[in-house]
């Protein structure tokens, strides 16, 4: 099995600290966030591994050749313009010859990737979603799904703050490659507000898989401190 981690977006939400480091790329407890989703992977048994990148590819670039190969087998995907979470993996389309987990650049999470595959694998979709409950919610997907966990609707930061589900989006899912035909070429194209809306309204099986592990969105100067202080704190224990 394969991988994509998502990490060529802009941070805005972090500026200043973006401005010179990509969100992926920010420290915590002395490592870029992007290396403990690399080592979840890894002890996961997934080693080859697709980054996209965009802002700032060097800082990526440098840090990979400086840390050495890590027993993983790593390919960058330099986009000049974004082309949203979806265009991504469009654009990766020779690469993911086979089932593949998606992973957000943003996320640290310590979520069972195994587990999830194997969900995967009993549901027979085109894709599964790791869900989880938030205490904060607000700037989530919203997840909503029957009893046994086929999604009949996916809400993508509702503007009036409603929430349709206590189920969010966790950033973590597990595909099919067939998925990747029903993605456009060469427009931006996102998971969230374009890719599942239009496979639920297609009656494409989609399923959601519940967890209620450690995940932190670091998206946020809030988020980014709580994942520092819950790793020092013992709160987070790494893959």
């Amino acid at each position: 099995m394969k991988a994509v981690i998502l990490a060529a977006g802009k941070g805005t939400r972090l500026r200043p600290l973006t401005d010179s480091c990509p969100k992926p790329m920010l420290p915590i407890d002395g490592k870029p966030l992007l290396q403990y989703s690399l080592n979840l992977l890894k002890n996961h048994g997934i080693r080859e591994i697709a980054i996209n990148l965009h802002h700032l590819p060097e800082v990526f670039i440098n840090y990979l050749v400086s840390s050495g190969d890590q027993g993983l087998r790593i390919k960058l995907s330099v986009e000049p313009g974004l082309l949203g979470t979806a265009g991504a993996i469009k654009n990766l389309q020779a690469f993911l010859d086979e089932r593949f987990v998606v992973v957000y650049g943003d996320v640290l999470t310590n979520i069972n990737l195994s587990e999830l595959t194997e969900q995967h694998k009993r549901s027979r979709s085109l894709a599964t979603l790791a869900v989880h409950q938030r205490k904060e919610s607000k700037g989530c997907g919203f997840v909503v799904f029957n009893d046994g966990g086929r999604v009949s609707s996916f809400v993508e930061k509702p503007r009036n703050g409603s929430a349709p589900s206590p189920w969010t989006n966790a950033g973590v899912y597990v595909m099919e490659p067939d998925i990747i035909s029903y993605i456009p070429d060469g427009v931006e194209y996102d998971f969230g507000k374009d890719l599942f809306p239009s496979l639920i309204s297609r009656r494409e099986r989609i399923h959601a898989s519940p967890f209620s592990g450690y995940l932190v969105d670091i998206g946020s100067p809030e988020g980014y401190e709580q994942a520092k202080k819950d790793l020092q704190e013992g709160r987070f224990t790494p893959c």
